[in-house]
């Protein structure tokens, strides 16, 4: 169906395919003319009772972060339409819409608010209030399809599946989602972005980037890393760090000291080549994230079961390699970086303290761990740094500009600490 011209001064200018065009393919009128007895008979019309385009939530007003998976999953697919306030009368095909009750007094700002504030990256949406009677709104919101990255929610990918809108993780499913979204942004149709998807699969000259997995020799994952980043893939690194939180909560539970640093080398190798390569984008932020919430898992009442790593050993292996993270933003001057390394407030009880390094380093030093058999206590006061340095000099992430001398390497891990103490006063 050709574009309707009336609608141009309304049309995003960043969507491959406008759902404001399905609008009348699926309800028989405009987007901007809807009303409720247009989508009344387009629900009682429809056989589809496992739909990809569009969902309804019924008489009670969803979790927020329900609604944010419904949107996101949709954004993920092909965009569609979230319609709440509809119900299914039982035994029958026949549908009512009486709404749902809204707290606020004006439903669609507070949707649209809810909707852009808990989905990163935020689709494109337009709410629209079909029909209220006080405090009950029977409300649809058109969502277009996403581009560049995928939709996430609280760090994970929703998706719009036959049957209902699913949680990916960072497996096939995942990295199928990313093919999809990243098509669009280059403009190619489904068919063409599954050739391409199919080919890269095929061994040869052409062959796409080798897949980001925690398997990979730490030199075959950095090589990985930075071909998935040259090619434009960035989605494809981010949801890799989706799964990394989880992955790193399961080897403290189950008390593998061993996958534990593994996991978290293979987060510092995404955060330092994009401290190296993308300083100024949104994947070194991520990787942060993943670093900073590993920290705070050290607060989980889980953490300290018998079988588990222990909160000390878990902050001892994460601030080791912010450390070296920190040496390595000193060393390429990228002071943004040293702020946000520096600073992640920890909340103890009644007490609050601006750095986690800070918090981190008493609690390790207090359970003994920077002082293993008989070092002595200034022995005990340099551990924190020679175990960074030990970091950067088998990683070779952490040092692209190939400086792995030892007194450099301490030297710039005072100069980060120093900054630390400068940042958090």
């Amino acid at each position: 169906m050709a574009p309707d011209p009336a609608l141009e001064d309304v049309r995003p200018s960043t969507v491959v395919v406008d759902v404001r065009d399905r609008a009348v393919e699926l309800f028989g009128k405009e987007w901007r003319h809807l009303d409720v007895a247009d989508v009344k008979g387009f629900l009682d019309a429809s056989n589809d009772d496992e739909p990809l385009e569009w969902e309804v939530k019924g008489t009670n007003l969803p979790h927020p972060d329900s609604l944010r998976k419904t949107v996101g999953g949709l954004a993920n697919r092909d965009g569609g339409f979230f319609i709440l306030g509809g119900e299914r009368q039982e035994g029958t095909r026949t549908w009512q819409l009486n709404g749902v009750p809204f707290d606020e007094d004006e439903p669609a700002t507070w949707l649209t608010q809810v909707l852009r504030g808990g989905i990163r990256p935020a689709p494109e949406i337009d709410v629209r209030v079909l029909w209220r009677q006080g405090g009950t709104a029977v409300v649809v919101v058109l969502v277009q399809p996403i581009l560049r990255a995928p939709a996430m929610v609280d760090k994970k990918i929703p998706e719009r599946q036959p049957g209902g809108t699913v949680w990916l993780d960072d497996g096939t499913g995942a990295v199928a989602v990313v093919e999809r979204v990243v098509s669009r942004s280059r403009s190619r149709s489904p068919g063409e972005a599954q050739a391409e998807a199919s080919a890269a699969r095929t061994p040869g000259p052409t062959a796409s980037p080798q897949t980001l997995s925690v398997g990979l020799e730490p030199e075959a994952f950095v090589a990985a890393l930075r071909a998935q980043l040259a090619e434009g893939r960035e989605p494809a690194v981010e949801v890799f760090l989706a799964g990394a939180l989880t992955r790193v909560r399961a080897a403290v539970n189950h008390g593998d000291a061993s996958v534990l640093g593994r996991e978290l080398d293979r987060v510092v190798d995404c955060a330092a080549v994009a401290l190296t390569l993308r300083p100024d984008g949104s994947l070194l932020g991520r990787a942060l994230d993943v670093l900073k919430q590993s920290f705070d898992s050290g607060f989980r009442p889980d953490v300290n079961s018998a079988d588990a790593v222990g909160r000390e050993r878990l902050w001892l292996e994460v601030l080791a390699r912010v450390r070296a993270l920190g040496a390595l933003a000193v060393r390429l001057a990228r002071w943004g970086a040293v702020r946000e390394l520096s600073l992640h407030e920890v909340h103890d009880g009644g007490s609050r303290w601006p750095t986690w390094l800070r918090y981190g380093d008493i609690h390790v030093s207090r359970a003994g761990l920077y002082r293993e058999g008989k070092a002595s206590l200034v022995e005990g006061s340099r551990r924190p740094f020679r175990l960074a340095a030990e970091l950067i000099s088998t990683q070779p992430s952490l040092h692209p500009d190939e400086v792995v001398d030892e007194d450099e390497l301490i030297t710039a891990l005072c100069q980060f600490d120093f900054l630390v103490n400068a940042v958090a006063v």
